[in-house]
């Protein structure tokens, strides 16, 4: 599990853009402006004060907020930070953002009621614990 926030993504996102959409010569001749034009946006990214550049300043470069949305897997907000458990992210991975609130309302939940059941027997009927 990690933190990202805001400045994660920002200093991130020139290698990330480039990881989308480059090599940028490749693309064929009817889409070559589109390879141009995600060049030039490669290049403005790169010039970006990493320290220092807001979410606004890589949304007008880019043309959206989709690069640079923070948002809770749990409540749904948009949020500046999110706790990131689960599996490494991929296409399929098991895993979930979750923002201050909402790890706060996990780490408040009481375990100290719930009965601990044990597998079945090895060979055993998940339903029945008997062995066939």
């Amino acid at each position: 599990m990690h933190l990202i926030t805001q400045r994660d993504i920002i200093r991130q996102i020139a290698s990330k853009w480039s990881a989308q959409y480059a090599p940028f010569q490749d693309y064929s001749p009817r889409w070559r402006r589109e390879g141009e034009i995600k060049l030039g946006v490669f290049m403005e990214l790169t010039e970006l004060d990493k320290e220092t550049a807001t979410k606004e300043d890589v949304d007008k470069i880019i043309g959206n907020e989709s690069w640079t949305r923070i948002k809770c897997d749990q409540c749904k907000k948009e949020v500046t930070a999110v706790l990131q458990v689960g599996e490494p992210l991929s296409y399929e991975s098991a895993t979930a953002n979750l923002c201050q609130k909402c790890v706060e309302q996990v780490s408040a939940i009481s375990w100290e009621n719930v009965k601990v059941v044990a597998p079945p027997p090895a060979g055993a009927s998940a339903e029945t614990g008997v062995k066939p």
